[in-house]
């Protein structure tokens, strides 16, 4: 008789405690200090992932160290040292894992650039941010 006891109390102390620990939950969640630092948290969040946006479909912007798929190719921009933009390639077909550094001088990029079989040109580069027009873009092998 007490193990039945013994057990029905048991069962009774575990549902009380996920009814308590539920009702708890709920109103953790609709205090006001938890509301604003949501509000806060998902303002960071936009901010990290609002990614400047081209304006025209045929130029691409890179940001500094994000990576950017164009047609069967990633590029990532690494910055400028002394007139040469530096660029990491990705083969989409051959490794998307491997990058291969690709060293460029801005007075060449200016006339016409060929990474990975897409033909740019240089539109505008600084230490954040790299601007290209796309002159030609291969989808085919």
């Amino acid at each position: 008789m007490s193990s039945s006891n013994n057990k029905n109390s048991l069962k009774l102390f575990g549902i009380i405690s996920v009814l308590a620990l539920s009702f708890w939950a709920i109103f953790y969640v609709s205090t006001d200090k938890y509301q604003q630092n949501a509000k806060l948290r998902q303002e960071r969040a936009d901010t990290i992932n609002n990614t400047e946006k081209p304006q025209n479909a045929d130029h691409v912007v890179l940001k500094k160290n994000e990576r950017h798929d164009i047609g069967r190719t990633s590029l990532v921009y690494k910055g400028a040292e002394n007139d040469i933009l530096l660029v990491d390639l990705y083969l989409l077909d051959l490794d998307p894992k491997q990058s291969y550094l690709k060293k460029i001088k801005e007075v060449e990029a200016k006339k016409e650039l060929d990474l990975g079989g897409v033909k740019y040109r240089l539109i505008s580069a600084n230490d954040k941010y790299l601007t290209l027009k796309i002159l030609h873009l291969s989808l085919t092998p």
